[in-house]
């Protein structure tokens, strides 16, 4: 069966057995579905939850990888057929994911409200966000480099697999810019790709009918 890898938001929150409507979604129309508590998660201590400051898009875009690897191990599973999806930091997952990996593990890619370069990021998006980019990767100009490296705008020659990028223009953390500079990156180098916009939508779809229409 088809498989999707599905990184989580935060980055320090984690997949628990609570209800997920989306992942659920995926199984019932047969794909299986893995959550990886990549580094960054909380529930795991604090060395765990602290594992990708300094360091995003890292050693938690590794063990996105690592997911893959996993899923294509499983003989139940057509490895030619295996996507990634993410919203908010799991977008931004996405996006990495498919531009720096040197295997081209993925066939496709589902990036929701992803950013696509920390700096403008942070200097768009509200306070809690810049405060939360701040706390584990500094400021820019303390941490230029690394916000460059860790940016997936920068990246997006490398990319080989068609993606999907959907985002809500009233979105106040992480700004509806990340898309569209993203998109016009994509455009440029010519990429395989769509993108929708919710002109009533924030961080996160609330309205049932953009909800469904962001998984059909």
């Amino acid at each position: 069966r088809p498989a999707i890898v599905y990184p989580h938001g935060g980055p320090n929150v984690h997949y628990d057995l609570a209800w997920d409507p989306v992942r659920q979604y995926f199984v019932a129309k047969g794909y299986a579905v893995i959550c990886p508590n990549f580094r960054g998660s909380t529930g795991y201590g604090r060395y765990f939850k602290e594992g990708n400051i300094n360091a995003w898009g890292v050693g938690d875009l590794a063990d996105c990888l690592s997911a893959a690897d996993f899923l294509a191990g499983d003989s139940r599973i057509d490895r030619a057929r295996v996507a990634i999806w993410g919203q908010s930091y799991g977008g931004y997952l996405t996006q990495l994911a498919l531009m720096k990996d040197s295997r081209y593990r993925f066939k496709c890619g589902v990036c929701l409200f992803g950013d696509s370069h920390l700096k403008t990021s942070w200097a768009m998006g509200d306070h809690s966000g810049r405060q939360d980019l701040e706390w584990q990767m500094g400021t820019p100009g303390e941490n230029s480099a690394r916000y460059e490296s860790s940016s997936p705008l920068n990246f997006v020659r490398d990319l080989r697999a068609p993606l999907l990028v959907l985002h809500g223009e009233l979105d106040q953390r992480v700004a509806v810019g990340e898309s569209l500079q993203l998109v016009e990156a994509l455009l440029r180098e010519h990429k395989t790709f769509e993108f929708h916009a919710y002109p009533d939508e924030g961080h996160g779809f609330a309205k049932p009918s953009n909800a469904l229409d962001a998984l059909l």
